[in-house]
């Protein structure tokens, strides 16, 4: 039976070290080969290093702060006003990674897969499978998630 939409510190960190990833593949090796060239290897390393930290930092402040979202355990570290603000920071931060990750996803998908089908069905599938997930909560896409690791 569903829990109401909780899920638990071990399920995000499954769920947000993928959104890492998706990034790290996309657009890391085209970007960094101009400097890194034959150590191209190595740069993944920083990154994963920054993943695990993001990742770790996040679970912890769901361990510590249970049923709280982002905004009201910002609120409660850093006070009413600078909490909101970040929180503010932190959804409008998402809002452009989503949209950034839609369209690199799109191009990959159109680049390598799909030569002749519009960007905009690509991105709109995307979007409708995405909202479907959320419909169905943040439970669900973690024991989905969880099915996918194992």
């Amino acid at each position: 039976m569903l829990d109401q939409g909780r899920i638990s510190a071990f399920q995000l960190g499954l769920m947000m070290y993928p959104a890492v990833l998706v990034s790290g593949f996309l657009v890391l090796p085209s970007a960094t080969f101009q400097l890194a060239k034959n150590d191209l290897w190595l740069t993944g390393l920083p990154g994963l290093l920054v993943g695990l930290i993001a990742v770790y930092t996040a679970t912890r402040l769901h361990e510590l702060y249970p049923k709280q979202n982002v905004v009201q355990y910002g609120e409660r570290i850093l006070g009413k006003i600078p909490g909101k603000l970040l929180g503010l920071v932190y959804i409008t931060y998402n809002l452009h990674a989503a949209g950034g990750i839609t369209r690199q996803y799109a191009d990959f998908v159109v680049g390598n897969f799909l030569l002749k089908t519009p960007m905009i069905l690509i991105m709109a599938s995307m979007l409708l499978l995405c909202a479907f997930a959320v419909y169905g909560g943040a439970e669900l896409i973690a024991r989905g998630t969880i099915i996918f690791f194992r």
